[in-house]
């Protein structure tokens, strides 16, 4: 990007270091090693939305208050703080086991009073992607409509791929091939809109 976006260079460090995460635990050995590979995915995972977010923000040409990237980046670590509580607090895990399921490093969890918290946090800023989705396309914001049904089929893959992942409760991570090929297409849309002269 010849603006050096630092949103998108914080989405792409975001998926590394879930994707990190998630790697690490595919060979941990303990439950203490796995609880830490388990914080450092979720360090990524709590902030990618918020970056996903003001990157369709920002692609969409919507303005917005200079304040909120703060306030935003406030409840998100209030959130990174719940969800790294697992083995220190039962607030997010009630309780938590590591056990190896047919090779295959697994945490066991029992989840606590504030699990949900997460799902709802998710929910709110997928509902925001797509609320401004909407929102351009209404006032006539973006420059095409192309663009913002690109950006729609993003998010909403990323939903529906999030749903299926917690129904069928897989120990595959499909998030983190949904998370890189996310970053690939939302580089490919900057790289036209950067040929066309339409993103700086």
């Amino acid at each position: 990007d010849r603006k050096r976006d630092i949103w998108l260079l914080s989405l792409f460090v975001s998926i590394a270091v879930c994707n990190l995460g998630y790697f690490i635990i595919s060979f941990a050995d303990n439950l203490e090693f796995a609880l830490f590979a388990n914080r450092i995915a979720y360090l990524g995972n709590v902030f990618l939305p918020f970056f996903m977010l003001l990157i369709i923000m920002n692609l969409l040409r919507l303005k917005y208050p200079s304040y909120l990237p703060l306030i935003l980046i406030a409840l998100n670590s209030v959130m990174l703080l719940i969800t790294i509580s697992g083995g220190f607090l039962p607030i997010y895990y009630k309780e938590v086991a590591f056990e190896i399921i047919e090779g295959i490093p697994t945490l066991i969890k029992e989840y606590g009073p504030l699990h949900i918290t997460y799902k709802f946090y998710l929910f709110a800023y997928f509902g925001a992607m797509v609320g401004v989705i909407i929102h351009s396309t209404i006032k006539k914001t973006l420059v095409s409509n192309k663009h913002a049904a690109f950006l729609a089929f993003l998010v909403i893959s990323n939903i529906v791929i999030w749903l299926i992942e917690n129904i069928i409760e897989a120990s595959f991570e499909f998030m983190s091939v949904s998370y890189i090929v996310t970053e690939c297409l939302i580089l490919f849309l900057y790289a036209i809109l950067q040929d066309y002269g339409l993103h700086d």
